[in-house]
């Protein structure tokens, strides 16, 4: 697993839906919706590469249907008897999307200590409204996302950069459509696009471990060109299941993965849930490369 899909599976593992109450101008109904903390989440999980993760995530309702939510993250990764650990963070803040628009803006981070580290903001626009050109919307939902990261990592002046610290940019852009089909069933597909600097493409280089930190190198190198990928999702009562494929293509090697991931969710209590993750990754451009599978198992506390 690559640190850039390690980061996005630690996000998509304790970003969890919540239903608020509509605030409305009484003391009272704020007193429902105002809870703190709100939403605690404990995850962990393991793959077939001898990767290992850790993971907790905060959610506070705020009043007015606003939310923030903070998760921090460790993992680690052996290979050829060395080991590497990833820490990781992020914050996040925005609206339930109860009305016809929502928001959420965030700050997402993960990095290898002395290494190389990721800084990537975000802002998110989703629309649900009522009506579309005067018909009435059934059950179509629209996002947009915008990332900005930027790639850090120590260097060796050398000739493929001059400095001792240098700093990558990528942007993507990530559309999604929702379809909220015959209840329970939801339908989500999404595609994502990015644009890197010309560094991405300098470090693919068979000397450039001498000077850049290799964890640093294979993480430029299977930075995503583009992403697109579609999930089916059921939840009714204390069930909940989503099956979901994406396919990956990276922006220098230009390796494509395809990745088929499994969810099942069980509210044992109104506060109490788990959930059990499943996620296999295989490689469309070597065959004879073995195919990646992990497994992760999460518990969710609510405080309402």
């Amino acid at each position: 697993m690559t640190k850039t899909t390690r980061l996005a599976t630690r996000l998509g593992l304790f970003l969890t839906s919540f239903t608020a109450v509509p605030l409305t101008a009484t003391a009272a109904i704020e007193d429902v919706t105002f809870r703190l903390p709100s939403t605690l989440t404990v995850s962990a999980s393991q793959s077939s590469t001898e990767t290992k993760s850790l993971a907790a995530g905060l959610r506070l309702m705020l009043p007015r249907n606003y939310w923030l939510e903070l998760a921090a993250d460790r993992a680690s990764e052996t290979a050829d008897d060395l080991e590497t650990s990833t820490l990781g963070s992020s914050i996040a803040f925005g609206t339930d999307p109860i009305e016809d628009f929502s928001f959420d803006i965030g700050l997402d981070g993960f990095g290898v200590s002395d290494q190389y580290s990721v800084r990537e903001g975000r802002i998110r626009l989703t629309a649900m409204p009522a009506t579309v050109f005067g018909w009435k919307n059934p059950g179509l939902e629209v996002a947009l996302e915008y990332r900005q990261a930027g790639f850090e990592f120590a260097n060796s002046p050398n000739p493929i950069f001059s400095t001792s610290s240098v700093k990558l940019d990528a942007r993507t852009l990530r559309t999604e459509f929702g379809f909220y089909m015959i209840s329970p069933w939801t339908l989500r597909a999404f595609f994502e696009r990015v644009s890197h600097d010309q560094g991405f493409q300098d470090l693919n280089r068979p000397l450039a471990p001498l000077f850049v930190p290799e964890t640093a190198v294979s993480t430029a190198i299977s930075w995503p060109r583009d992403e697109d990928g579609l999930s089916l999702s059921y939840s009714a009562r204390k069930w909940g299941a989503r099956v979901a494929a994406s396919r990956k293509v990276a922006a220098v090697t230009l390796d494509k993965t395809f990745t088929a991931s499994l969810g099942v969710d069980y509210r044992w209590t109104r506060k109490l849930s788990t959930a059990f993750r499943y996620s296999n990754a295989k490689s469309e451009n070597d065959s004879t490369l073995p195919a990646i599978d992990s497994f992760g198992l999460e518990f969710a506390f609510s405080f309402y």
